[in-house]
């Protein structure tokens, strides 16, 4: 009877105590912001610091993921954040890979972290202006992060602050 009762209390704990969420955290919470008349200010290489923007000639896709806290750690707030530029002449737009580097496509995370900004040059961009306060957006990027790769599939509207 015993090991009857382990098995059942192990298939509980396996069923209720598993995630597919490696983290153990939702998604969160998204935001696609389109920054028009602005570019983005690169930092110098290795240092750590975040992208920034600056007023320019150019549409800036900001998307950022805000993870929820976790109750059960201290600071552990983590926000990653994916930014691109292109000019501001187009309508539509479609590259990849090495295309990405001139849009200045970096991926960064905010966070009480030891972080880096991390440039993007594998994956595929594409847009679609709706109006001037509107694009629609599929991003599938894959990222570099200490030794492996996480693909990041976005699809949304980003709109103008």
């Amino acid at each position: 009877m015993k090991p009857k009762i382990l098995l059942i209390l192990f298939s509980l704990v396996l069923l209720f105590g598993c995630s597919n969420n490696d983290d153990g955290l939702t998604d969160g919470v998204e935001t696609f912001i389109l920054r028009p008349e602005t570019k983005i200010v690169a930092p110098p290489q290795g240092s750590g610091n975040n992208v920034t923007f600056t007023e320019g000639d150019k549409i800036v896709f900001h998307y950022s993921l805000q993870r929820p806290e976790n109750p059960d750690r201290s600071d552990d707030e983590l926000t990653e954040n994916i930014v691109f530029e292109i000019d501001s002449n187009l309508n539509t737009f479609d590259y990849s890979n090495q295309e990405l580097i001139p849009l200045l496509t970096y991926y960064f995370e905010s966070c009480f972290c030891l972080h880096e900004v991390v440039e993007i040059i594998s994956g595929h961009v594409s847009g679609q202006k709706i109006n001037e306060t509107k694009w629609n957006l599929t991003l599938i990027l894959n990222i570099s992060l200490q030794g492996s790769t996480i693909t990041k599939n976005i699809s949304g509207d980003f709109l103008s602050l």
